[in-house]
């Protein structure tokens, strides 16, 4: 038998060289660069439209606790540094309108704030609640600072509030859970002469109107003297409510980062929109309308 050293040649294995391997890298760089901002972004736009839809569930739940109480909204106190969501006092949000919204609804995944932590300082504890609803006053420590819209005391204080319905409801503000009927629901702010600033509810023509915005009903929580930025990234909705009250508007507000702002729900009676605004309360002289 004839034996030969023939060798079967092996396959060939190309290796990259440093410049092509770097070439890959920065392409994947480069990509990586131009796609994480942008699921960056999509990932915010979908918090952004869940906290919509959250405000909107609170509404609703607002808007069935009417429908259950003969037309009023329900009368929510403040028990500071208490879990609103607790069951322990018959004026809480967990007592009035919690069965109406699951306690997931009152939650936004992008919040900057809520209880408790904002209140009590205890970071530790996860919040329960993210969203700023205007109650009727705070109870603390023993003392209850709440009215119900129809129960303010007849006293030097209030004997202004007495005089028609408007008055009465001006001493709460327009978009206050205080148990009024729900037609009496208005984010309207009027700035009026002579003294005192209220909202006015056009029961009274004799006050001259100076300047004007509306309040949100429920919005996103912003801690007291915050100055750090809004909670969501995107566009801003129109703000058409303000005016000419814009500029002073715009001129007051500490935040410069001006695509960043909050999800705050506005109604007049039954009737809501949901806005992406910012949330600050300009000074100076008033401007008319």
């Amino acid at each position: 038998m004839h034996r030969t050293n023939q060798q079967i040649p092996k396959a060939g294995h190309a290796a990259f060289t440093l410049i092509e391997l770097l070439v890959v890298i920065g392409i994947i760089s480069l990509l990586l660069g131009i796609l994480l901002p942008a699921l960056a972004a999509a990932r915010e736009r979908g918090r952004q439209i869940l906290c919509k839809s959250n405000v909107y569930s609170i509404w609703t739940s607002v808007i069935g606790y009417s429908t259950d109480s003969v037309g009023h909204i329900p009368f929510i106190k403040d028990y500071l540094y208490e879990d609103p969501m607790s069951r322990a006092h018959p004026y809480t949000i967990g007592t009035t309108i919690l069965d109406y919204a699951t306690p997931r609804n009152w939650l936004c995944p992008s919040a900057i704030g809520g209880w408790p932590w904002t209140l009590s300082g205890e970071a530790s504890k996860p919040s329960t609640v993210t969203y700023f609803i205007q109650m009727a006053g705070f109870v603390w420590p023993t003392v209850d600072h709440t009215f119900a819209w129809d129960e303010l005391p007849e006293d030097e204080e209030h004997a202004w509030c007495h005089d028609t319905v408007g008055f009465q409801l001006a001493c709460h503000g327009g978009n206050t859970f205080d148990g009024r009927p729900i037609e009496f629901l208005d984010s309207r702010f009027l700035e009026v002469e002579p003294e005192p600033t209220y909202y006015q509810f056009n029961f009274d023509e004799q006050y001259q109107l100076y300047w004007r915005m509306r309040n949100p009903l429920i919005r996103d929580y912003i801690p007291p003297l915050y100055n750090g930025p809004y909670p969501h990234l995107g566009t801003l909705d129109p703000r058409p409510d303000l005016g000419t009250a814009q500029r002073l508007w715009d001129a007051n507000d500490p935040r410069s980062d001006t695509n960043r702002g909050m999800v705050a729900l506005f109604a007049d009676n039954m009737n809501s929109w949901t806005l992406f605004t910012r949330l600050i309360h300009p000074g100076g002289t008033p401007v008319d309308p």
